[in-house]
């Protein structure tokens, strides 16, 4: 048995939109906490940046991954959190 077309296939679907709130949430977040930062404390960005530059490479690239790493766990929390 064949279905016909579906009459609201442009229109996104709920769990789409939620998606999409949670990740414009999560980029609102980032920003917000970033902005404080430069605003209340901008110094304490170029000691961060002065301590970065005295680092070489590959400490860079762990000290990112680290970072990374430390987000995704805090990501897949949330995630078991929520559900």
């Amino acid at each position: 048995m064949q279905r016909g077309p579906q009459r609201h296939r442009h229109l996104p679907r709920r769990t789409d939109a939620r998606m999409i709130a949670l990740a414009l949430t999560g980029l609102g977040l980032v920003l917000l906490i970033e902005g404080l930062v430069y605003a209340l404390a901008p110094s304490l960005i170029e000691d961060m940046l002065a301590a970065l530059r005295s680092l070489g490479l590959p400490e860079r690239r762990l000290v990112g991954l680290a970072v990374l790493a430390t987000g995704a766990a805090l990501l897949w929390l949330a995630a078991l959190i929520g559900t």
